[in-house]
This record gives C-alpha cells, structure tokens and sequence, in this order.
C-alpha cells in the first residue's frame, strides 16, 4: 500500500470515528452542527493534502523522466567525445586502463 492510500484509509477512519461520535452521543442542535462542520473541514483539508501529494507524484515522475532522457544524452555526448578522440594514452588512463 502506498503513502496516498495509508493516508486515504486514515481518513476515512477519523471520518467514521467522528461520525460515531456523534451518534454514540446522541449530539443535536448545534454541538452536532459544529461537528459536522469541524468534520466537512476536516474532509475538505483532507482532500487537499491528498490533491498535492497526487500533484506531487505527478511532478517528481515528469521530472525524474526528463532527467533521465538528459542524463542519457549527457552520457551519448561523452561516448561520443571520447570515441572521437582515439585510443589515446590520455583516454586508456581515464578509462582506468
């Protein structure tokens, strides 16, 4: 299970417990109000870490793509460089030969 779902299920956890809070207590008029009040904004903060944390997924996988294409045009670019310069001694040594 991943860090969006424990976080998702612990939601909906505390949702429940205050939802049977309320029942179990047997709250009305405006103590359950505030309650329900307190719980949608709970609910609603929630969703927002939820919301980020998927936009941050999406984020860090965008750029660990592009940084995996540039890393391998860096490294194209070096091959390249050294294959043009021959079998040099200068090559062999940082070849670690």
């Amino acid at each position: 299970m991943n860090v969006r779902e424990n976080l998702a299920q612990g939601m909906a956890q505390l949702l429940d417990r205050v939802t049977d809070l309320a029942a179990s207590r047997g709250m009305s008029g405006t103590a359950n109000s505030s309650l329900q009040s307190v719980s949608s904004d709970l609910n609603n903060g929630l969703s927002k870490i939820l919301n980020a944390l998927d936009e941050l997924a999406g984020k860090i996988s965008s750029a660990s793509k592009e940084y995996g294409v540039q890393d391998e045009d860096a490294a194209n670019t070096i091959r390249q460089a050294a294959g043009d310069t021959g079998d040099t001694a200068v090559m062999t040594a940082l070849r670690g030969a």
